[in-house]
């Protein structure tokens, strides 16, 4: 039963490290806790680690617009997006500019508290 449940968590990770959109989880001061390969591609980073650093808020100086971009994250927690968040699109302004449609959720504990975001571009 053991084996099983590692070959499956195993599998589990490379299919989010392989999968063909970016996926990410961030903590609730925005700062990146896991990034796969796609996002780290997609935003032009060298490794996730890098991607990491400098990712490290919310409104971070990467997004054309980072005042609504802290916005959309504090109007998630309060529940103002509806069920589940929303997608949100938003540039990366590091040439070239990009743009990205993100869907974001709040990963809630059994209490209701807020624990971290997670989403997809």
């Amino acid at each position: 039963m053991k084996t099983q449940a590692i070959l499956m968590q195993t599998g589990f990770d490379a299919l989010l490290e392989n999968a063909p959109i970016g996926v990410f989880r961030m903590d609730l001061e925005g700062r990146c806790l896991f990034a796969n390969s796609k996002l780290v591609q997609l935003y032009g980073y060298a490794s996730g680690e890098q991607l990491r650093q400098h990712l490290s808020d919310f409104g971070h100086s990467r997004y054309a617009d980072g005042l609504s971009r802290r916005q959309f994250f504090q109007d998630l927690l309060q529940d103002k997006t509806g069920n589940g968040g929303a997608p949100q699109e938003f540039a990366l302004c590091n040439p070239p500019e990009v743009w990205v449609r993100e869907q974001v959720q709040v990963v809630r504990s059994s209490t209701g508290d807020p624990v971290y975001f997670e989403g997809y571009v």
